[in-house]
């Protein structure tokens, strides 16, 4: 019969049967040669090339909920005549694609018997990547600061962060801006999903407050920030002195008298924004604080 062997270098060739009753066929990539029956040449001759190791990269995906199915592809160097079986899926392509969250292998053969595999983690997101920002003060005075936090649902940690203004990049940033600035963070999740959350972070010169600003305070306001509904519990017995609210302006908005040690305010017809309270007696300033309405 015929023989089959292989060189140092990979190469597989035939060798055929002196004075054989039969015709051979010899194959070679592209072409093949049959030799008559009894006809004693002799001859070896290259059928495919076996060079080397099979060497594989890879990538994934998770995808983005939503937005883009998870994927995981295979690209194959070394040996040729590839075939490829997917682990459960049953794919028979360097690519399989729709993949949920799970575990997949995909085999790797070629016709030199030399075979590899790959495997998968795939991690598919449960719901979309959204984020907010939260600041610590809705509006601030000139020379003020206020942390910016972004808060982060949905899609795969870890997540990668970038501030626009700063370049900062963590989950929150600490910021005193001199005037009304937009603070833009770009959130990237594992799978190369991206949210981005923008914020005003509002500043106002604050003239005209600036001589009250030594004045004691011993006034608690509560909620604060709040929606326009707060109350003011004042330590001393105040009942029947004023509460005066001024704007950032130093201009008083509202006026209203003390009646109970804790004196409820409504100021829900006043736009948001930033204010001082002051106790006064007589033109005398008692106390003063701030609140910001949202």
């Amino acid at each position: 019969g015929n023989t089959c062997v292989t060189d140092n270098e990979g190469y597989v060739y035939l060798a055929g049967v002196s004075g054989g009753s039969t015709s051979t066929v010899i194959a070679s990539p592209g072409a093949h040669q049959t030799i008559p029956s009894g006809q004693n040449d002799a001859f070896l001759v290259k059928f495919f090339g076996c060079e080397g190791e099979l060497n594989v990269s890879s990538s994934s995906t998770g995808g983005c909920f939503g937005v883009s199915p998870a994927s995981a592809s295979v690209n194959v160097s070394g040996g040729i005549g590839y075939t490829y079986t997917w682990v459960p899926i049953g794919g028979n392509t360097n690519i399989a694609s729709n993949l949920t969250t799970g575990t997949y292998t995909c085999f790797i053969n070629n016709v030199c018997a030399t075979d590899t595999s790959q495997i998968f983690n795939i991690v598919q997101p449960t719901a979309s990547l959204t984020s907010i920002v939260i600041s610590t003060s809705t509006l601030l005075c000139v020379g003020e600061t206020a942390t910016l936090t972004l808060n982060t649902n949905g899609g795969v940690s870890p997540y990668s962060y970038l501030w626009s203004v700063s370049g900062n990049t963590t989950s929150g940033i600490v910021v005193s801006p001199t005037i009304t600035t937009t603070y833009t963070i770009t959130t990237t999740d594992i799978n190369n999903c991206v949210s981005t959350a923008t914020t005003i972070q509002n500043v106002d010169a604050c003239v005209g407050i600036e001589e009250i600003n030594d004045i004691k305070n011993e006034m608690l306001i509560y909620p604060n920030p709040n929606n326009g509904r707060f109350y003011i519990s004042e330590f001393e017995n105040n009942i029947g002195k004023d509460v005066e609210i001024f704007n950032c302006l130093g201009q008083l908005v509202k006026r209203v008298q003390i009646e109970s040690t804790v004196q409820q305010i409504n100021f829900n017809n006043y736009p948001a924004g930033f204010y001082f309270v002051q106790i006064s007696d007589g033109g005398i300033i008692l106390n003063v604080s701030k609140f910001i309405k949202e």
